[in-house]
């Protein structure tokens, strides 16, 4: 049975530079434009069977949240047409049908009333909203008094409550704590085994891969790719990886941090470059990921040390590596060269790191680095992002590890 099924659905918005612009269309009886036209959608055409979840991705003006409005029955669309079968539920914006002023209680009655129940099956429901939400402290409180999270809960709870056939969700579990958008994933997933369609609206690739089926890419309003959503969200990463490979590497190199030394043994550019030999600055966690240290110096200096550190940006010390403290002879600097440094694989967890990177007088042993005065030392030269989009735990380190299997006597 088909839940939701689109038919080249458009949506088109005036945009008007000025507020006095309507007023002076609207008086002139439309015979002289002074409006622009903004495409939301073009020509979308899906379709999303009972039982199905399907997660709706894109960049910031996609038209995510314009495809659920129209799905919602909150906005119609310019051309197309859209069929949905069955009694809908949408979480849309957050606060959408509350009342700041009214406690949790009232909010719920009004929204039950909203969504056509009768007060007896509200006061029926009110009971398992309040605990699945788990709001009974602050339930009699204004919503105004509730935080952001609190009122993801109630939100949540309320349209789940009502036993729709549909759910639309719209970034919604964005706010929420990780225990709670646990429960509520848990909660779909039966809601999902139980025959219930899900169309759910996020930024969060592994989110998607561990609620949907498929994944709906949207960008700037058209349809990239409607699949499977490891297929999907694969391909979604690796072009958010190429986008924020050109923004970083447009920015040369960064002065965020401080930089010092002696300067006899200079810091030309750092570069990170993937298997390629291609400048890339977003990773999947266990890629080949090669620093490039480039250097000048007006002398001859024999094995100088060449120091790496990655932190994170909460500025947590993740790895470093410092040539000194092991058997590597980098062999003479003179004029201009480089040094490359392999982290093959890449190992450290997902997030967005600081490389930072120096070079030092050579040394030898395990003596501290912070004893020595560099030649040329950037702090936080180099801004990095790793991902791993294909499996659902986040994790800080994936260590290498030997399997052996042994039978009990």
């Amino acid at each position: 049975m088909v839940a939701i099924q689109a038919k080249h659905l458009c949506k088109v918005y005036r945009w008007y530079a000025r507020r006095t612009d309507l007023i002076k269309e609207m008086l002139l009886l439309n015979k002289k434009q002074y409006h622009s036209k903004r495409v939301a959608l073009e020509d979308i055409s899906f379709e999303v069977g009972a039982g199905e979840s399907v997660g709706v991705i894109g960049q910031n003006g996609a038209g995510k949240s314009t495809l659920l409005k129209l799905l919602a029955g909150l906005s119609v669309p310019s051309s197309g047409s859209f069929e949905v079968n069955g009694k809908v539920a949408a979480l849309l914006e957050l606060g959408t049908g509350f009342h700041p002023d009214y406690s949790g209680v009232e909010n719920i009655r009004i929204n039950g009333m909203l969504l056509g129940l009768s007060r007896r099956e509200i006061e029926q429901k009110l009971p398992t909203i309040v605990e699945f939400a788990e709001l009974e402290e602050a339930i009699q409180q204004p919503l105004r008094t509730y935080s952001t999270g609190m009122q993801a809960r109630l939100a949540f709870s309320i349209a789940t409550a009502l036993q729709p056939h549909i759910l639309l969700i719209d970034e919604v579990l964005a706010v929420g704590d990780a225990y709670f958008v646990n429960k509520c994933i848990a909660h779909l997933q039966h809601f999902i085994n139980d025959g219930g369609t899900v169309i759910v609206v996020s930024h969060n690739s592994f989110l998607l891969g561990r609620l949907c089926q498929k994944i709906l890419w949207l960008e700037k309003g058209k349809l990239l790719q409607f699949d499977s959503a490891q297929t999907v969200s694969r391909a979604y990463d690796l072009y958010v990886r190429r986008l924020e490979s050109a923004r970083r590497a447009r920015a040369g190199l960064q002065e965020d941090g401080q930089r010092w030394g002696s300067g006899e043994i200079r810091v030309k550019s750092v570069l990170l470059l993937n298997r390629e030999g291609r400048q890339e600055y977003a990773y999947f966690r266990g890629e080949r990921m090669v620093v490039r240290v480039h250097y000048e110096t007006d002398g001859i200096y024999r094995n100088p040390s060449v120091y790496l550190l990655v932190s994170s940006h909460e500025g947590i010390l993740v790895t470093s590596c410092f040539s000194g403290e092991e058997p590597t002879d980098l062999g003479v600097f003179k004029g201009t060269g480089y040094v490359d440094v392999a982290f093959d694989p890449l190992l450290i967890g997902d997030g967005n790191y600081w490389l930072s990177a120096g070079i030092f007088p050579h040394k030898e042993g395990p003596e501290s680095i912070y004893r020595l005065d560099p030649y040329d030392y950037h702090e936080r030269v180099r801004e990095f992002t790793v991902k791993r989009p294909t499996r659902p735990l986040q994790t800080v380190f994936d260590h290498p590890v030997k399997w052996s299997h042994g039978c009990a006597s």
